[in-house]
């Protein structure tokens, strides 16, 4: 009777045992799994992410700035509510610095060099200016300092004009050469600056900018602006 009696309390403890082992082993494969969905969903996010910046299916990816110095950063503004054209203003006198968007996620430009252009729309607020000379930066991120640039004389107009750039003739200026020594450019695009080299210093211009895109055989790749 007490061998029974013993052996049925072995039989309890043993069960109670087993079902917390099992317990426990639910509750860690539940919280593995919650973890892994959290994880799931932060790298879905992140897709989703450059999914959207790479279709250009919203305007928060950039912001605004000057290059090299923050102080003319009051002469970009946006144009419209929604952010789809942005001016930069030359101020008499000055034209010694590049203005543009920064994005927060990088464009991959370096699988459509062959082919790839860099477009956009263009017009001044002036059609008096002649002798015009337009500097279009790429700048590489997260290092500012490097970048590649393509110029070209343009007569500009206040009427919108269409400018297209096949991304194998930007190069890097020779200070930028001798800086990078055998440092490669990635192509890892996160600035897109522009610049003018005026005849007349001292007349002010504002330029728009809008439809910003890259493209490749009359295909768009990335929708930038």
């Amino acid at each position: 009777m007490f061998r029974t009696r013993t052996n049925s309390i072995i039989k309890f403890i043993i069960s109670i045992f087993i079902a917390a082992l099992i317990s426990s082993a639910l509750m860690i494969g539940v919280c593995k799994f919650l973890e892994g969905g959290k994880k799931n969903s932060v790298i879905m996010s992140q897709e989703e992410a450059l999914i959207t910046q790479r279709h250009g299916r919203e305007n928060t990816k950039y912001r605004l700035y000057s290059y090299p110095q923050a102080d003319f950063s009051s002469y970009i503004k946006w144009t419209d509510e929604k952010n789809s054209c942005f001016s930069i203003t030359f101020p008499n006198g000055v034209s010694e610095f590049a203005g543009g968007l920064y994005l927060t996620l990088t464009a991959n430009l370096f699988p459509y060099l062959e082919d790839g252009r860099l477009e956009f729309f263009l017009k001044a607020d002036t059609d008096s200016v002649k002798e015009t000379e337009l500097y279009v930066y790429l700048q590489e991120g997260p290092r500012k300092d490097k970048m590649v640039v393509r110029s070209l004389p343009l007569m500009l107009s206040s009427t919108w004009q269409k400018v297209s750039l096949p991304l194998n003739q930007f190069s890097m200026p020779e200070k930028e050469i001798a800086m990078a020594g055998n440092e490669l450019f990635s192509w890892e695009i996160q600035g897109f600056l522009f610049a003018l080299k005026m005849a007349n210093r001292k007349q002010k211009v504002e330029l728009r900018i809008r439809g910003l895109t890259v493209t490749e055989a009359g295909d768009v790749i990335y929708v930038i602006l």
